[in-house]
């Protein structure tokens, strides 16, 4: 007797893939590689603008810290023993007398820069305000930068 032979079906192993299984890689592959372009672009332009606005924000710190050192010598005015300071009504200038050098010195905002003795202390800015309030002797001084928000302090002379 002869032994039973396999069908060929049954007997024969699977080599390769099938169109469909390698149709379905490449678009699972393609699904993957667009979410990890929009990710690495993402997080790249995050951390470009992070950048950006952190030399901003150091800059004006800067600003703010040569206007409180400026501002922190001003000199007394001889006939009312107030500080020899005068602020515009709008607030974005003031011009006040230094005791270093007993000179007289202009902060102003002009466009959209704020200017100390016509040199470019910080750009980018959209309000200035320096304030002085006589009985307290306190000097406020506040600036609204771009992207950035509001910078304020106060100086007691």
């Amino acid at each position: 007797m002869s032994a039973p032979t396999a069908t060929p079906a049954l007997s024969s192993h699977r080599r390769g893939f099938t169109l469909i299984e390698a149709v379905m890689v490449i678009i699972i592959l393609g699904i993957v590689g667009s979410a990890l372009v929009v990710g690495i672009g993402t997080g790249t332009k995050g951390f470009v603008l992070g950048r950006s606005n952190l030399a901003l924000a150091q800059q004006v710190q800067v600003a703010m810290q040569r206007m409180i050192l400026e501002l922190r010598f001003v000199a007394l005015d001889q006939t009312n023993g107030d500080l020899d300071l005068t602020t515009s009504d709008d607030g974005m200038t003031v011009t006040f007398r230094s005791k270093r050098d007993e000179e007289l010195h202009v902060l102003a905002k002009v466009d959209t820069e704020v200017h100390l003795d016509g040199h470019v202390l910080i750009d980018q800015v959209n309000e200035f305000a320096v304030g002085y309030e006589p009985t307290t002797g306190e000097v406020s001084i506040t600036v609204n930068v771009a992207e950035l928000g509001d910078f304020a302090t106060s100086i007691y002379p």
